[in-house]
């Protein structure tokens, strides 16, 4: 009966998760945030173009998501977005997983939210080089997943509709992260 109970929840999380060929990727956008927020990690230079690129928009995502966060909770972040990158429903690629968005009812929906405001310069330059250090340990593989394979989070204080139908698997500073 576990066994049917979670075939059940699986397929209903699957069919309300976007196949990946339903994704678009906006890279005219990746390219006006890789213009404002340049890598300044000395240790991300000694990548290849692509590991540089991923670290880059890694730590775009853990400046966005998870500033001032602990440093567990930025892992976390960090963690889910390369989670994302392993399944199925979403791109291999560290930036159009974080850079892609459906569109529904006629908006704009992106993977995470700050991917779609104007591009800036970070305003906290500290941040930032944390921000990188943090994920090019990440994308080196020097860290371990405090969430367990989650592919989703969101902040305790909100309570999404989503989140109802996925396997909660941590809660790590303020935020609760999910499993698909």
């Amino acid at each position: 009966m576990k066994l049917i109970s979670s075939l059940v929840v699986s397929a209903v999380l699957m069919s309300a998760t976007p196949s990946k060929a339903e994704f678009k990727v906006d890279h005219g956008q990746i390219n006006r945030w890789f213009n404002h927020m340049p890598i300044t990690y000395q240790n991300a230079w000694n990548l290849d173009g692509r590991g540089r690129k991923a670290v880059t928009c890694l730590a775009m995502n853990i400046y966005h998501e998870a500033r001032g966060s602990s440093l567990q909770e930025r892992l976390a972040v960090a963690h889910v977005t390369i989670n994302r990158t392993q399944h199925s429903a979403y791109d291999a690629d560290v930036c159009n997983t974080i850079f892609q968005y459906t569109r529904q009812g006629g908006l704009k929906r992106p993977q995470f939210s700050w991917t779609v405001r104007s591009a800036r310069h970070a305003r906290e330059p500290r941040a930032w080089l944390d921000s990188q250090k943090l994920a090019y340990q990440v994308y080196q593989g020097h860290t371990q997943d405090p969430t367990r394979g989650a592919t989703h989070f969101h902040s305790r204080s909100l309570q999404p509709a989503w989140a109802q139908k996925a396997q909660h698997s941590a809660v790590i500073g303020h935020s609760r992260f999910f499993a698909l």
